[in-house]
């Protein structure tokens, strides 16, 4: 029986994807056809697989539309065993807001217009300041 359970993201860009699972200190694999680990030695296949430092991972599979769904034994395995980072809600909030942020920031640069201040307000949120090159 699978325990496994699939999240839509917004996620399109395995290489950004990755970036962001670095930048926040995940260990992963990416490859083509990987082993995400689930409950009774089940497993899926994904593209990339954090490492989880238990004997669950969690994926991320392409979609036929170019998306990444997160796909993880999310309520048996990772809730009983993994660590707190690794929790569905703030695992998927931390890699969406990371990926967000340097989606952002690669657009701005392709645009030609500099990051003149970063900084993270109370609430969370990143705020840009950009300005146009003089």
């Amino acid at each position: 029986m699978s325990h496994f359970t699939k999240i839509r993201t917004v996620i399109r860009e395995q290489e950004r994807l990755c970036e962001a699972l670095r930048e926040l200190h995940h260990a992963f694999r990416q490859g083509e056809s990987l082993s995400v680990r689930g409950y009774q030695g089940s497993t899926q296949t994904a593209q990339v697989v954090v490492q989880t430092g238990c004997s669950y991972d969690i994926g991320f599979q392409r979609q036929g539309d170019g998306s990444y769904d997160a796909v993880a034994d999310w309520d048996w395995g990772i809730r009983r065993e993994a660590a707190p980072q690794f929790q569905q809600d703030r695992f998927l909030a931390e890699v969406n807001q990371k990926y967000a942020h340097l989606a952002v920031r690669a657009e701005v640069r392709e645009r030609g217009f500099i990051v003149e201040e970063e900084r993270v307000l109370e609430n969370g949120e990143i705020e840009l300041v950009v300005c146009e090159p003089i």
